[in-house]
């Protein structure tokens, strides 16, 4: 899966000097889901180290910020400035960045006390110009999507321009990550492909069935799909 990721590196136009070039050839990709406990944001951090282990510059994002463990998975336990503080413009983006695994970090923290304030009051220009900053100074920025179909979600994948589903091998995941590739359809985020992870004899869906299952809804095609 990562080999198929550094296959397709695309260079956007440029229209200004250093800093609008690193913008504009930088990948910002979101690992979506739609259901909760698919392994998504396992994948997200495995990427990150991996893609990182290559040689390049790699930021993750923690995007759900209701439920974040990104931060905890990465080894950034209780941050003094995390994703919150940016969004209330508290802090710019730098400030929020940590690094573990050679890969640079964005958490979202724990301070739930502050979570519902900043959800009633999220600005997805906000988000996107926070999506912009960290465009600036990475290779890859990664954005770890909540699962559901909540407003973070939707916007965490529109900020993005690409992104990668991940799926379990059953109805009920199946439907909840189909529900994400129509979104990412209708936002204009281009579906890179497909992870279905814990794949094993216990699996209620085959390989086949989980193609044509996506099939009418995508812009990849089977050899994109990949098995964890």
């Amino acid at each position: 899966m990562t080999k198929r990721i550094f296959s397709f590196l695309y260079v956007y136009p440029i229209i200004s000097r250093e800093e609008r070039y690193m913008i504009d050839r930088a990948r910002s990709i979101a690992i979506s889901s739609g259901k909760g406990g698919t392994g998504k944001t396992t994948l997200t951090a495995n990427l990150g180290i991996a893609l990182s282990n290559e040689g390049h510059d790699v930021t993750i994002l923690d995007g759900d910020l209701a439920m974040a463990n990104l931060g905890i998975i990465m080894g950034v336990d209780n941050p003094p400035v995390n994703f919150l503080d940016v969004l209330k413009e508290n802090a710019e983006a730098e400030d929020a960045l940590y690094e573990d695994y050679g890969v640079k970090v964005v958490p979202t923290g724990f301070r739930f006390e502050e979570v519902h304030e900043t959800l009633s009051d999220i600005d997805s220009n906000r988000v996107e110009n926070v999506i912009e900053e960290l465009l600036r100074q990475t290779e890859f920025l990664l954005i770890d999507v909540p699962a559901g179909m909540t407003d973070t979600t939707i916007i965490s994948i529109a900020a993005a321009r690409e992104m990668i589903p991940i799926t379990n091998p059953n109805y009920s995941s199946l439907v909840d990550t189909y529900k994400t590739v129509k979104l990412a359809n209708v936002v204009d985020t281009w579906t890179r492909g497909l992870v279905v992870n814990r794949v094993g004899r216990s699996s209620d869906l085959e390989r086949g069935e989980i193609e044509d299952f996506f099939w009418p809804v995508s812009k990849f095609g089977s050899h994109h799909f990949g098995n964890s």
